[in-house]
Formats: structure tokens, C-alpha cells, sequence
């Protein structure tokens, strides 16, 4: 098993005041989109520009989310209605 190192890079990073989470900011940039063994249902591989945006720096815990939708009013996923998918900690 091979271990790939992750290299020290300086990321611009946002902590949000309401919930304290870690943000990325991921700069804009041309990006290849596509796949290179284009399918019935693909396209070839060709460039895109994305503008830049945020990313948390880790997943959204279904603990977190279910706050999220008490605070916002937004409706609950039906997969949150399920016990095997509705452990606090679970991804």
C-alpha cells in the first residue's frame, strides 16, 4: 500500500461564526471535465471554468444537519426517517 503525503499548501480558510465549522476556499480555475472513454451517456474530456467557492473542510455529520433543518425550516431528507442511516455521527 503505497502513502501518499499530503503537501503543506497555504489555503485561504473561512471559519463561520454561526457554527464554527472549517471552510476551504477553492480559488477559480479551468478545470477538464469529461471522460476519456466517452460513453453513450459521456462527454469527451474538455475544459470548464469554475468560479471559486467554499468547501467545509469535512463532511456535514447527520447531528449537524439535523440542527440545520430545525433552525432553518428546511424539509428533513426521507433517508434521515430511517434508523440505519440516522446515527449522530454518521456520514
Amino acid at each position: 500500500k503505497k502513502i501518499v503525503k499530503r503537501k503543506n499548501r497555504k489555503m485561504q480558510i473561512y471559519i463561520s461564526s454561526k457554527d464554527s465549522m472549517k471552510m476551504i476556499l477553492i480559488p477559480s480555475s479551468e478545470v477538464g471535465i469529461g471522460n476519456r472513454n466517452e460513453g453513450e451517456n459521456e462527454k469527451s474530456v474538455h475544459s470548464k471554468f469554475i468560479n471559486s467557492f467554499y468547501i467545509d473542510e469535512h463532511e456535514v455529520t447527520n447531528k449537524q444537519y439535523r440542527k440545520f433543518i430545525e433552525e432553518t425550516g428546511y424539509k428533513l431528507s426521507r433517508y434521515m426517517k430511517f434508523k440505519r442511516f440516522n446515527k449522530a455521527s454518521r456520514y
